[in-house]
């Protein structure tokens, strides 16, 4: 596995997730976001876990 640096690898993730999200159902996105809270939740960070939820799903 790579090193972690975020001007490289994660903000191209970031833009494939992007993309890959942009073609999904809401039913799918809604999953995709619980799978990611719960993977943030268990690695204790219930704070970020709410944060993530704000921003992806608010207004949804």
């Amino acid at each position: 596995m790579g090193t972690f640096d975020p001007a490289k690898g994660w903000v191209q993730v970031a833009k494939l997730l992007t993309e890959v999200v942009s073609r999904l159902d809401q039913q799918h996105i809604e999953h995709l976001v619980w799978v990611l809270c719960e993977v943030v939740s268990r690695a204790g960070h219930p704070e970020k876990r709410d944060a993530i939820r704000r921003h992806l799903m608010e207004d949804k």
